[in-house]
């Protein structure tokens, strides 16, 4: 019987982390600006990467950053724009 709580408890452990997890980075809008970008052809260049609903909408050296994006400071840091999930 202890055994069955132990295995019950951590089913439910496991089952909580992956639903706070769920939706990590897929909603709302995010700007990564100040680092080095880089491109899928090796292009590098000082600039900002918007992030809306988990898809990179736009890269550029003047991305306008829309009213409550959150903002991620890359200053010093390369930025890999499109690297995952590029096929």
């Amino acid at each position: 019987m202890k055994t069955f709580a132990q295995v019950a408890i951590a089913f439910l452990l496991c089952s909580i982390s992956l639903e706070a997890q769920a939706n990590v980075g897929q909603e709302g809008i995010f700007v990564i600006e100040g680092g080095t970008v880089v491109v899928g052809d090796g292009q590098q260049f000082e600039g900002s990467i918007l992030i809306r609903n988990g898809r990179i909408v736009d890269v550029g050296t003047s991305v306008a950053v829309p009213e409550g994006a959150v903002t991620i400071d890359a200053s010093g840091q390369f930025v890999y724009a499109g690297m995952i999930d590029s096929y």
